[in-house]
């Protein structure tokens, strides 16, 4: 099972870029960094610790890989001109200024209700990320804007989604250990 699971994020991770694939240049980059940040790396440690694939961390691992596909949605709507100038295809560019907003607001907020669901059906504890929503908020009205004031928003919308995505995940684990511990 680790094998498989290797080689399918080694095969996503190639042929992100790499002939005859090139997800990057078909907008599948997104699904394919979805698929290898969230169930394939949560799958790939879990096997590795409980010698077992579940489902419980599968269900875990797709607020984490749409957290991930946050930092790559920002980073191509950032660069929509940039990738257009030397052939790439994401996403971004398909969907436009308005689409990209409405992805970007889906892929950073969605895992807020992910961890509702958890705690229903896990433990209170997971609730834990919510107290990272203040700042998701304000990350998704600063993209809100256009021209110049868009393009100060984006210039660091990356970086910012990724600290976001590290204290969602971190508070999703701390919380997952104290449904455990407590």
């Amino acid at each position: 099972e680790i094998l498989a699971l290797g080689a399918a994020g080694l095969a996503l991770g190639v042929f992100y870029t790499a002939e005859p694939l090139g997800f990057k240049y078909v907008a599948l980059g997104d699904v394919g960094i979805f698929v290898a940040f969230g169930p394939l790396l949560v799958l790939g440690a879990y096997f590795v610790q409980a010698e077992e694939l579940a489902w419980l961390p599968f269900f875990f691992s797709i607020p984490l890989g749409l957290m991930v596909d946050a930092i790559l949605h920002g980073n191509n709507f950032r660069d929509a001109e940039a990738d257009r100038r030397v052939g790439g295809r994401t996403l971004a560019q398909f969907l436009g200024q308005q689409g990209s907003r409405y992805a970007y607001w889906f892929l950073l907020l969605s895992p807020y209700a992910f961890v509702i669901g958890f705690a229903a059906a896990v433990s209170p504890w997971v609730l834990l990320p919510i107290a990272s929503i203040p700042l998701a908020l304000r990350m998704a009205r600063s993209i809100n804007v256009g021209g110049a004031e868009l393009r100060r928003a984006l210039a660091f919308l990356p970086q910012q989604t990724a600290q976001l995505g590290l204290l969602y995940g971190g508070l999703l684990a701390l919380g997952i250990l104290g449904s455990e511990l407590l």
